[in-house]
């Protein structure tokens, strides 16, 4: 309830992914409690109304979280969020994309059954941006979204860039790019349609597929592959907790990197002041136009890394150039929320991830 409180309110995280649990062992106490004082135990009173209390409370978040996910056409399914290790599928292929200062850039291919005999440029995609403060993570982050994405006829494709150290900010966003170029020259991915393609990114990720995505098709950011073609403009942006706002957080100190310096020192070179030119480059914010593809901005409320008022400014900094963008706040969430196989960020990014390529990226008439 309270995610500030240090030390306590990290707990908070528990619940979205195992909230069914926590109501199970709140009920079950709360039938005990009740049951004591029913046989004459008075001093059990006041353990019963702490119990009723925290089942009320974890009641209320049960219910947001249903209300939330029902209000964006999702659904929050407490029987599926019960089993907190289900079978996951596994990637179809992984194929090298570039090479850059010999350093192999990998995809991971995610394919909807009948896509090697599915017509040329018949269906949508997803370019899927993982996480990790720039300096780690790696492909197969999200298996269970890109599983669900392919269930629902949409080609996932998981993609690296080079990570930090060294500082990475001029190279990431063109590795970007340069997959967004390589894309519809990939043999592996004829049945792809370039102008139905939707870049989503986590975190870092979610910074690198704003910039890259607002970046394709201009001149601002050159792709890492210049001579493959130029990048495809996604249809759509899908950008979920991410790290936009660079300074900002740096000013929040709420980060700290692998190497235990603040974010994102690492990816950056080193601290606002010293380098105010990268972090403006590195941020989305210079790339902003009126003509941006549509995007949907997800945070938690309660994200303790990147606060809910650095998503909020982006947002309204993005919508302030008359580009299209809306800002989904999931309640009682925190930061990487949509991580755990069958929580509740994980339920609900899979509807709005696949609504979205399919609101912003419809089959042709």
């Amino acid at each position: 309830m309270i995610p500030s409180l240090p030390g306590i309110g990290a707990f908070g995280a528990v619940l979205n992914t195992g909230l069914p649990w926590v109501l199970g062992a709140a009920a079950l106490a709360t039938g005990l409690a009740g049951a004591a004082v029913a046989l004459g135990g008075r001093k059990t009173i006041a353990l019963l109304v702490v119990c009723l209390a925290f089942l009320g409370g974890a009641g209320y978040i049960g219910w947001s979280y249903a209300a939330f996910a029902s209000a964006h056409g999702a659904t929050y399914d407490f029987v599926r969020a019960i089993d907190g290790f289900p079978p996951i599928g596994d990637v179809d292929a992984k194929v090298v994309f570039t090479t850059v200062d010999g350093t192999d850039l990998h995809a991971g291919l995610w394919l909807p059954d009948g896509a090697g005999t599915a017509a040329p440029d018949s269906l949508p995609a997803v370019v899927f941006v993982h996480g990790g403060a720039f300096q780690g993570g790696g492909l197969g982050t999200r298996p269970t979204l890109l599983d669900a994405l392919r269930k629902a006829g949409i080609v996932g494709i998981d993609v690296e860039y080079r990570l930090s150290p060294p500082p990475r900010w001029n190279q990431a966003p063109g590795d970007l790019l340069c997959a967004l170029a390589w894309l519809p020259t990939a043999t592996e991915l004829g049945m792809v349609d370039p102008g139905r393609v939707v870049i989503v990114g986590e975190s870092a990720g979610g910074s690198l597929a704003l910039v890259a995505g607002y970046a394709a098709g201009t001149d601002m950011i050159a792709s890492s592959c210049p001579n493959v073609g130029p990048p495809i403009v996604p249809a759509g942006v899908f950008a979920i907790a991410p790290t936009a706002d660079l300074e900002g957080i740096w000013q929040d100190a709420s980060i700290h990197d692998f190497s235990g310096n603040r974010f994102p020192e690492g990816y950056i070179g080193g601290t606002p002041a010293q380098f105010p030119d990268r972090y403006a480059a590195a941020e989305p914010f210079a790339l902003l136009r009126a003509d941006l593809p549509p995007t949907v901005i997800v945070a938690g409320d309660s994200d303790r890394f990147v606060h809910l008022d650095r998503q909020t400014s982006t947002t309204d900094r993005i919508r302030a150039a008359g580009a299209q963008v809306d800002l989904l706040v999931a309640p009682f969430a925190g930061h990487g929320f949509d991580g755990e196989p069958n929580s509740f960020g994980a339920q609900l990014n899979e509807t709005l991830v696949r609504e979205f390529v399919l609101k912003v990226a419809p089959a042709s008439s």
